[in-house]
């Protein structure tokens, strides 16, 4: 018996939320009105342009005919088909949006669906990127790649409640990432995350020096970089660039929750 498609599992379960486009509403009513109101101005002018030349050639003949030919043309060859293409993009996007089940994401764009179980995730990312201006942080923009065995989904921040959304993803991932990772931590399976920063079972390697899972560290995300401190001096062990750490959601799951070396 062939195994059950990750989209047929989701569909026969209930929804927990549904995440639309930025602007969704706006976006698919502006464009069919726009592609509607380009079609119906061409459709007008078309008319009241081939009426009057009909007038025009029963009053002067024939040969006017091809002067009034190219004001029709560009009604005909340029604003009715960018209005039927408005239309059909709007159509086709319709029921564009992200539904969260308990087993997993469903996607719908366009033509296009896509969907992914929980239990395939292998690493969690969250990208943060601050915009800058003048000094400060005037945004922040998230997006969240999940990895699983030969497969990849990037989501975009392009979604309403992204911050929703990534709290949702997470809260569904990352407890079996953790756990997994700690029984392979358990097994002397190192974990790495940086050229200068992996886990092991003994604790947090930082270039050549170990810290043990009992010593408190913290861990920062701050203007794009990862700063790792020693929590009584405040000491920085390390600062990198968050583009250059792999697997950051899990780095941070297992400083907040340090593992027993123990078990």
């Amino acid at each position: 018996m062939s195994a059950e498609s990750p989209q047929n599992k989701l569909n026969k379960e209930n929804e927990i939320k549904v995440f639309f486009p930025k602007d969704h509403y706006l976006k698919r009513w502006v464009m069919l009105l726009s592609g509607g109101m380009l079609i119906l101005a061409a459709s007008v002018f078309g008319t009241l342009i081939a009426l009057n030349t009909y007038t025009s050639v029963l009053r002067h003949g024939r040969a006017i005919l091809l002067n009034k030919i190219t004001a029709i043309l560009p009604m005909v060859l340029i604003l009715i088909p960018i209005g039927l293409l408005l239309i059909l993009w709007t159509k086709n996007h319709w029921e564009d949006r992200l539904i969260l089940s308990e087993s997993g994401l469903f996607q719908k764009k366009g033509k296009k669906e896509q969907s992914w179980l929980w239990d395939e995730t292998e690493k969690l990312d969250t990208i943060i990127t601050e915009i800058q201006f003048g000094g400060s942080s005037v945004a922040t923009r998230l997006k969240l790649l999940l990895t699983g065995t030969n497969k990849k989904w990037l989501i975009r921040n392009r979604y309403e409640n992204i911050l929703d959304l990534v709290d949702h993803i997470r809260e569904k991932v990352l407890p079996g990432i953790y756990n997994e990772a700690k029984q392979n931590l358990a097994h002397d399976q190192e974990i790495e995350f940086h050229t200068g920063l992996s886990a092991s079972k003994e604790g947090l390697r930082i270039g050549d020096q170990q810290i043990p899972w009992d010593e408190r560290i913290i861990s920062l995300v701050k203007n794009n970089k990862l700063i790792i401190k020693d929590h009584e001096n405040q000491e920085t062990l390390f600062k990198t660039k968050l583009t250059k750490i792999k697997n950051l959601d899990l780095l941070l799951c297992l400083v907040e929750n340090p593992p027993d070396p123990s078990i």
